[in-house]
């Protein structure tokens, strides 16, 4: 039985790296880093991308961010996703999270900030050439940014916007 991204999952993941539907991204518009992205991927999310091999953790965040962080070290992609944005080192960002992380302790940081809960469950593209996987949790989209009616304009149709 295969487990998409949020899912119950073990120590012993195999592979944690879900590739966002293009359809999600294309109303965004162009982004300029993902910092979480595949090595492999069929389609780029951002004109830079950082992958495991990178370690986005460690390198400049710059622009307009997507982040779709791995499941096995989201929160530490969360808190510098927002002392990025709160420095200014980052125009805005945009996240994709399982709503089981926005209800963690570790993502506080986030309450400031709208999100969008997603209608239904998400289907991400594993990248080890499997069919695209349903989620076992439900999505939510987090806005860090000042176009807030922008934000909320693309993501009303996918959810509720809180």
């Amino acid at each position: 039985m295969r487990k998409g991204i949020g899912g119950h999952q073990s120590a012993k993941m195999k592979n944690d790296e879900w590739l966002t539907p293009l359809h999600l991204l294309r109303p965004l518009g162009t982004f300029d880093l993902d910092p979480c992205a595949p090595i492999v991927r069929p389609w780029d999310t951002a004109r830079h991308h950082y992958t495991k091999e990178d370690d986005g953790l460690k390198k400049e965040w710059f622009g307009r961010v997507w982040l779709n962080p791995p499941y096995s070290i989201k929160f530490k992609f969360i808190h510098l996703a927002n002392h990025r944005y709160i420095t200014g080192q980052i125009k805005n960002c945009f996240m994709l999270l399982t709503l089981n992380t926005l209800a963690c302790h570790a993502s506080k940081c986030l309450d400031q900030y709208p999100v969008c809960i997603h209608r239904g469950r998400l289907n991400f593209v594993p990248l080890s050439g499997q069919d695209e996987t349903q989620n076992t949790v439900n999505s939510a989209f987090v806005y860090l940014g000042e176009d807030v009616k922008k934000f909320e304009l693309i993501f009303s149709k996918y959810g509720r916007i809180c």
